[in-house]
């Protein structure tokens, strides 16, 4: 074996190639972002997580809303660090993520005003079904989900992952969009939450397992 085979062994083995740094800094990210987020479920023990969006955690009426901001802001930078990781195998995957980012970025930036469960929030929802005060942020949340569907969608195939995580891109392609609008245009259903909270869990874990991919050699073929 070469000198130089041998010290690209040594750095995989490391972790030193930037791909693995990246990979294992959005698996950190969305690791804390999960975290926080719970902890701003328990923070708001009055809220139902059935019915209300994430959003209502951002929003001023709720306890320390700072939490799930930080949540979102974590996802934002999960999303610009899997931009960077992908973009040598495919600028469509990378676009697609700076899209998300951008979404995401400007939803934790403008928050919800408040709650869509509180009567005099559920006044102002207008026919778009976003808050009148906060339709920047419903743009920007819409968009965010909306880029993060298309990427797991399209990245199973461009990575080249196991059949598993095919099907479930494929899965999320066809349902996200659907779960997506309906989520978003009617935030004061009665499950509009909980179907929210386990898309954006499933769209967050085949993200982490599309940035894994990315660690494992290209396929033959792909260029």
């Amino acid at each position: 074996m070469s000198v130089a085979s041998n010290s690209q062994s040594k750095a995989r083995r490391s972790g030193g190639e930037p791909g693995v740094w990246l990979a294992n800094g959005l698996a950190a990210a969305l690791g804390v972002s999960l975290v926080t987020a719970v902890v701003a479920h328990l923070a708001n023990p009055g809220l139902d997580p059935v019915r209300e969006l994430v959003s209502g955690l951002a929003a001023p009426s709720a306890s320390v809303p700072w939490l799930m901001t930080a949540s979102l802001v974590l996802l934002t930078g999960s999303l610009a660090v899997f931009a960077l990781q992908s973009w040598r195998r495919s600028q469509v995957m990378a676009g697609l993520a700076a899209v998300a980012a951008l979404g995401m970025a400007v939803a934790a930036v403008v928050p919800q005003a408040c709650s869509t469960m509180r009567p005099d929030c559920a006044d102002r929802i207008n026919a778009m079904g976003f808050p009148n005060a906060t339709w920047v942020h419903g743009l920007g949340a819409t968009i965010g989900v909306g880029a993060l569907v298309a990427l797991v969608a399209v990245g199973p195939a461009i990575v080249g992952s196991p059949v598993a995580v095919r099907v479930a891109g494929s899965v999320l392609g066809v349902v996200g969009p659907l779960l997506t609008v309906y989520v978003m245009v009617r935030p004061a259903t009665r499950v509009g939450g909980l179907l929210e909270r386990i898309l954006l869990v499933a769209l967050a874990g085949t993200l982490l397992l599309l940035s894994q991919g990315l660690r494992l050699p290209e396929p033959v073929g792909s260029r």
